[in-house]
């Protein structure tokens, strides 16, 4: 297998090339460049034992004049104060403009927030926005002339996690007939002169909780699956050593990788499964084309608030939840708008292959959603690209109390900002913001 993923990977090299010497109709076609790097961020506070080491990785890719920066993390996320400073020192660093980077979490659930003293008095959140910065840097600095490709394999290693009872609760419980985004998309990176892989990026929808609650740091199912593909193709954080794998998280909010707190044994056998869907591949080459980053931010609405009085009873039959605390002082200040910022990017490379970065804790739905209506041939979505919180589906919010976990206003909702869930109107709004950013996107392209 080792041997025919590097044919697919060098197949990229040659399809690329053709395509970018075919005579040009109106403006010459860009010659790509990229440059990648990783650097370990592993952080022994909460935990001492190492399953697997937490990595920061970076892929800066260019077309001569304008430079993209996609960052994939292992933490189980970044809030909006953390990633607004890399973007920023990025772009002060290396002239990226800030809203073309692209910062995506693993999600991890054996790794810590970014907070907390880590070294020299700094946090561990300003020592990461630091190391992000220095890394990116370094990859920008080592942009070569490249060429792209890219596959869909199918593959399922999660599950639904959104199950609805007898009663007509939702629990959370393997729900075989939910949805799911049952594949990974492949974008691979190789360096047109000279025989050297700089970066493949490849991602997954689902929760990584393989190891959750064991007493170990573990980037899970997405680190595994790494260190297998090290290990059959090589790969040391540079081209030169065999370029740099990246894990990106998708819309996986709704969905739990299995078997869920299987332990990292389980863990490693469920990377090896998607490392060798990668083995697997039929890269192909995508056509160069302009570099277009677009950005949208949409503003979703909460639902109003409970009365006073049902507040204050809910305080009396639960004293120790002090986020009803919170609910309490929202319920006072009556009916009124209070809304969620939901800020989207999306790139594009090329005439056919686009990102679409979302949010947030985002279904899966969003996802499927993004990928039926997407004027481009290949859509690669990536959630978790900045701060916490579940963004569901309307049909979920208007369960209301029977809405489960990350849907019902009576659970993860009591820690939102106002202590209220959001309301259902907000899939819509989604939806069409969705459709407004990749039909931009697209038009851009198309006018270059």
């Amino acid at each position: 297998m080792k041997c025919a993923y590097l044919c697919l990977i060098m197949a990229v090299t040659s399809v690329g090339c053709q395509l970018a010497t075919e005579p040009a109709t109106e403006a010459p076609t860009p010659v790509l460049s990229a440059g990648a790097r990783e650097v370990q961020i592993t952080s022994t506070r909460d935990r001492s034992k190492v399953h697997q080491d937490m990595y920061a990785r970076s892929l800066v890719l260019s077309d001569g004049s304008t430079r993209i920066a996609v960052l994939t993390l292992d933490c189980v996320g970044l809030g909006l104060g953390h990633t607004v400073q890399i973007r920023e020192g990025i772009a002060k660093a290396t002239g990226i403009p800030a809203d073309n980077v692209t910062i995506n979490n693993s999600h991890t659930h054996n790794a810590g927030w970014p907070s907390g003293e880590w070294q020299d008095g700094m946090s561990y959140g300003d020592w990461l926005v630091k190391t992000c910065v220095a890394l990116t840097v370094e990859a920008n600095e080592a942009l070569e002339p490249c060429a792209i490709g890219y596959d869909r394999v199918p593959i399922q290693i999660g599950f639904n996690r959104r199950l609805i009872q007898d009663d007509g609760q939702v629990t959370m419980a393997i729900n075989p007939d939910g949805p799911v985004a049952p594949w990974t998309d492949i974008i691979a990176i190789h360096a047109t002169e000279r025989s050297a892989r700089i970066a493949v990026l490849f991602t997954y929808a689902a929760h990584p909780v393989i190891t959750q609650f064991s007493d170990v740091i573990s980037s899970d199912y997405p680190g595994s699956a790494i260190a297998r593909l090290k290990k059959f193709l090589g790969g040391g954080g540079r081209p030169e050593d065999g370029g740099v794998f990246m894990f990106g998280q998708g819309c996986g909010a709704n969905i739990n990788a299995f078997p869920l707190r299987g332990g990292p044994e389980a863990c490693d056998a469920v990377g090896a499964k998607l490392a060798n869907a990668l083995l697997r591949a039929n890269v192909e080459g995508v056509r160069p084309g302009p570099i277009r980053a677009e950005s949208l931010t949409v503003s979703l609405p909460y639902q109003q608030p409970p009365s006073v009085a049902e507040v204050e009873k809910a305080i009396k039959d639960n004293p120790k939840d002090k986020r009803l605390k919170k609910l309490l002082k929202t319920a006072q200040e009556g009916d009124k708008p209070r809304s969620l910022d939901y800020p989207m990017k999306a790139m594009a490379i090329g005439p056919d292959l686009c990102i679409l970065s979302l949010p947030y804790e985002t279904f899966c739905d969003y996802q499927l959603f993004a990928d039926k209506v997407s004027p481009f041939s290949h859509t690669v979505t990536l959630g978790y690209c900045v701060g916490g919180g579940y963004i569901a589906t309307a049909a979920a919010y208007e369960m209301g109390p029977r809405g489960g976990y990350e849907a019902s206003p009576l659970m993860i909702a009591l820690s939102s900002k106002y202590g209220l869930a959001l309301d259902p109107s907000v899939e819509k709004i989604i939806q069409n913001g969705i459709v407004e950013l990749l039909t931009k996107l697209k038009q851009g392209a198309n006018d270059e």
